[in-house]
């Protein structure tokens, strides 16, 4: 705070303490701005100034897209600079995916691309494959394989409804008894049990 490098015999006044007040919002805004002007600098957490890195990299600036898929073609297009090798050209395609590996098929004047993700493609690929065309030699294919692993939790569960039915004849007194036990793995049971017992006339 900026009062804190006054005598605090100032601050008491309300005169001063209202002054030193409005001088710290307006230098707060100053260090907003530089810290935003900061991010700027670095392609990660750029806003604005993505468009500034697309014109430096011959880039068309679209700002239908997002700034995540903005981003990606820059650091794409950055890491794409130099010559074209397996690794350079993994470095590159690790900007769109979480795993990337790429396998050379000298025979067929190719190699694939070997991309796995753990969340999904949730971005266009195009500015990869983009990118890739313009860096790659000119005789060489680009094959691609995408994989996309999910993980999750789920449960399954068995319903079994059964029934039992006596009839007792004739009638007597007498006490019934059931005693069972059921054991089903992921399985929920319902069991009913009806007793019809009639009159020793009915026989």
């Amino acid at each position: 705070m900026l009062s804190n490098y006054v005598p605090s015999f100032l601050c008491n006044s309300s005169i001063f303490k209202k002054l030193y007040e409005n001088q710290q919002n307006e230098i707060d805004d100053i260090n907003l701005d530089i810290e935003d002007l900061l991010n700027q600098c670095f392609v990660s957490t750029a806003t604005w100034g993505l468009s500034i890195w697309e014109e430096e990299l011959g880039i068309v600036t679209n700002l239908q897209r997002s700034y995540t898929e903005r981003r990606n073609k820059i650091l794409g297009k950055l890491r794409g600079q130099g010559t074209a090798t397996k690794q350079a050209i993994e470095v590159i395609a690790e900007t769109y995916a979480d795993e990337s590996s790429v396998i050379l098929n000298n025979p067929d004047y190719s190699f694939l691309i070997d991309l796995v993700s753990n969340n999904g493609y949730q971005y266009s690929l195009e500015d990869l494959y983009e990118t890739i065309e313009d860096i790659k030699p000119a005789h060489l294919e680009a094959d691609y394989k995408l994989t996309s692993l999910t993980s999750d939790i789920f449960k399954i569960r068995a319903f079994m409804l059964c029934g039992e039915e006596i009839s007792v004849y004739p009638y007597q007194i007498t006490n019934l008894e059931s005693i069972g036990k059921i054991d089903i793995a992921l399985g929920q049971t319902q069991s009913a049990e009806t007793i019809e017992i009639k009159p020793k006339g009915e026989i």
